[in-house]
């Protein structure tokens, strides 16, 4: 199933999912299917927990750990934030059966959230990462990226 299709139908699932009266907690089609959002930009890092209907259980950010400015974005905010969404995944995982990743917008970090994500106790659960980044295809002028 080509990418295209794949977001096309995770965003029908969203838009349907309380059409027919049944709402979200009962609802027992995908009982125990988390969706793992992760944005990265230039202020930092943002994920949020959602199930599989798109309502947002826990959000995590490195500036709700405590870190300001550019202390988001070090090696050491990025750890603990990733050992603070596994260690929620993990309370929930008598729950969790599947667990899907959508990666949104560009940063540094991506690969790494991955490589730990991949490490930990939840690899058995995760069944696909999809990429759902905007690419311009030459459309708006970006702003101009600040000096170092």
């Amino acid at each position: 199933m080509s990418l295209y299709l794949l977001e096309k139908k995770i965003r029908l699932n969203l838009k349907n999912s309380n059409k027919n009266g049944l709402s979200l907690d009962t609802d027992l089609s995908n009982k125990g299917s988390y969706v793992l959002y992760i944005r990265g930009s230039f202020r930092g890092l943002h994920i949020n927990v959602s199930n599989n209907h798109g309502k947002v259980i826990k959000m995590f950010s490195a500036g709700k750990l405590g870190f300001k400015k550019a202390q988001r974005h070090n090696q050491v905010s990025l750890e603990l934030l990733i050992e603070e969404v596994i260690k929620f995944l993990e309370e929930i995982s008598p729950k969790l059966t599947k667990l899907n990743i959508i990666l949104k917008g560009f940063s540094v970090k991506r690969k790494k959230v991955i490589r730990f994500i991949l490490k930990s106790s939840i690899k058995p659960f995760v069944v696909s990462i999809i990429d759902l980044s905007d690419i311009p295809y030459n459309g708006c002028r970006p702003k101009k990226l600040r000096r170092k």
